[in-house]
């Protein structure tokens, strides 16, 4: 019996408030056995997850497309797209982060087909429920954190908190790498769960965002480091999509890109998204 299909038979015969406990466990041991199954494939891979109430999907086209642009084999897991390189096509479950099964296969396939990347956009529920479990993530990315699936996590905090385990386990797997948005009132708790990391934001932050012009079609503004700085020009308007576009370049940064590859993938998200 597969493992979807055994889970809705408990669910139909034991109690909703006793389902609700033991089901991340169940999604535990699937991830266990589906890592086995496809040999750990995530270990095989250089991961990248982006999590956050909203700009989860735009920063993680924007990642992959730099890494791209940078000469990399790329594979993106989003909520509307999936595929490898410039073969994106859409995803209509519009399930953020799959169940172990399909990611585990995925990463596998992606092995395969020689991917040195992947960009994981990884939601709350994924961390709550295990799905991701035995994925090494390198680099993890916060776009920001508001109210948002409290019907899931029942209190804020516990969200708050579930979004944060995604730099846990990036910290956990060695010197690895958090990227986060120093303008979220929430930025220090998600620095505190990783040794390494850089903040981005409009008004603080390791890389900031300096002569911001807002306009109908377009946004441009210079990315401004302690030693470097890059002229930003994002083909979709948007105060917000001056922070996504911080945060892939602030991966691009800490990846050792050039400001090239760092700018051009911004000036071209529109293309991709």
């Amino acid at each position: 019996m597969a493992m979807s299909n055994l889970r809705t038979l408990v669910k139909k015969v034991i109690p909703r408030n006793l389902f609700s406990a033991i089901e991340p466990y169940g999604h535990l041991i699937e991830s266990v056995i589906m890592n086995v199954r496809y040999g750990f494939p995530g270990r095989k891979l250089r991961v990248i997850g982006v999590t956050g109430t909203n700009g989860k999907t735009t920063t993680s086209f924007m990642i992959q497309r730099m890494l791209h642009e940078a000469g990399y084999k790329v594979a993106l897991l989003t909520t509307v797209a999936n595929g490898v390189g410039d073969d994106i096509v859409p995803q209509m479950e519009h399930i953020t982060t799959a169940q172990a099964s399909v990611l585990q296969r995925r990463l596998r396939e992606f092995v395969k087909a020689g991917v040195d990347w992947v960009v994981v956009e990884t939601s709350s529920h994924s961390l709550a429920q295990y799905r991701v479990w035995g994925v090494p993530y390198e680099i993890a990315v916060m776009t920001n954190v508001t109210n948002d699936h409290l019907d899931y996590h029942r209190t804020f905090e516990r969200y708050l908190d579930t979004k944060r385990q995604l730099f846990v386990l990036a910290n956990k797997h060695g010197l690895r790498h958090g990227v986060v948005n120093a303008d979220d009132p929430n930025a220090q708790k998600f620095v505190d769960s990783i040794q390494n990391h850089t903040t981005y934001g409009l008004s603080a932050g390791d890389i900031r965002a300096e002569s911001v012009e807002l306009n109908s079609d377009h946004t441009q503004y210079l990315a401004k480091a302690t030693d470097a700085e890059y002229r930003i020009r994002v083909n979709i308007p948007g105060e917000f999509n001056v922070s996504n576009s911080l945060a892939a370049v602030s991966v691009g940064r800490v990846l050792g890109l050039t400001g090239y590859c760092c700018s051009e993938v911004c000036r071209r998200s529109d293309e991709r998204h």
